[in-house]
């Protein structure tokens, strides 16, 4: 409730509410026993999760969280009706909804289908701990993708050596690996200013009659450049067994949402935004040492391992509500 609202049910002044939430003043002990009433009357209605306590799904530029103390305080000067919806209209990571969504009906609408995507994934999903464990080990010891990833075994083992060199200190392998592998410039693009060394080109040449662009976009078009070879193929293999396999559309979203936040967690670009690559040698062409040491460390994270993390966390964050919620992939004039 606001500090107004408040001020009146204590029958104080809104400046001695200021106060004690300035930490100016302390409450006197017949206040703190009306709040302690007050706080066990209307925690049913009115509990709404603290922002330190929000769950961020990615690392997004543009982030509401700090700022939803003072959107939920706007919106109570409005209204305290129950069945109130808001629609937060430019829904991004998802962190406004799902902060409002356990007091009000919330409208989540943003022209990104990622931004669905999480914000579907916050709210309400049926899946159990074991159910998520089960998804993931099924497809990490699943024939078809154990013989899908032998085609990228040489490419895997030409970037591992190079991992292994830059943390020895010799950082060039890998950084011409980063700048030259992207497998879309090198089978689509007309691109000719960037020369693979003969090695990594020959292994680029016999990869290029084996690959199946339909199914391995991610490894296509970020794999080596944003993600290791073997964790953007295994992004692709965890997409493509949501997309074919028999879920509803919210538990299809539930998993991609997780998809989305260990992208996230492993992206290696600047300030982990998906934006652009990371340039690892400085003006005079000298190797960056910090970005390097971060490189390796993005690298090597385990894409199976993370997927059973993040999706305890979901488990474990996500809203669950009696509330009416709605999401939509959309134009906002549209809408």
């Amino acid at each position: 409730m606001t500090q107004e609202s408040l001020a009146q049910k204590l029958g104080v002044s809104f400046s001695t509410i200021n106060r004690w939430e300035s930490g100016q003043t302390k409450p006197k002990k017949k206040n703190i026993t009306l709040l302690k009433k007050l706080v066990s009357t209307n925690t049913s209605d009115t509990h709404v999760v603290q922002p330190e306590d929000t769950f961020r799904p990615i690392q997004y530029l543009g982030s509401k969280k700090r700022l939803l103390p003072n959107i939920l305080e706007i919106l109570e000067t409005i209204t305290n009706k129950r069945n109130t919806t808001v629609c937060d209209i430019f829904s991004g990571s998802g962190v406004v909804t799902q902060y409002l969504s356990k007091r009000y009906n919330t409208i989540s609408v943003d022209i990104q289908k990622y931004s669905t995507v999480l914000t579907s994934a916050l709210i309400n999903n049926n899946f159990s701990e074991k159910e998520i464990i089960k998804f993931i080990n099924e497809i990490s010891t699943e024939s078809k993708y154990i013989e899908q990833w032998k085609t990228f075994h040489k490419i895997h083992s030409f970037e591992l050596n190079a991992l292994n060199n830059a943390k020895l200190e010799k950082p060039l392998q890998l950084i011409h690996f980063i700048d030259n592998v992207s497998l879309y410039d090198f089978f689509y693009s007309q691109n000719t200013s960037k020369s693979p060394n003969k090695d990594l080109e020959k292994i680029l040449s016999n990869l290029k009659g084996q690959f199946k662009r339909e199914s391995l976009l991610i490894t296509l078009y970020f794999g080596g450049v944003y993600f290791s070879i073997k964790q953007a193929f295994q992004m692709d293999y965890i997409f493509h067994k949501i997309e074919n396999g028999k879920y509803s559309e919210k538990e299809r979203n539930f998993l991609k949402g997780i998809l989305l936040s260990v992208a996230s967690h492993i992206v290696n670009t600047v300030g982990k935004q998906f934006a652009q690559p990371i340039k690892l040698l400085n003006k005079k062409g000298k190797p960056k040492k910090l970005l390097i040491s971060r490189t390796i460390r993005d690298r090597e994270y385990n894409v199976f391992k993370l997927f059973k993390e993040w999706g305890l966390k979901y488990l474990n964050n996500q809203t669950i509500s009696t509330k009416n919620h709605q999401f939509y992939s959309q134009d906002y004039n549209e809408f």
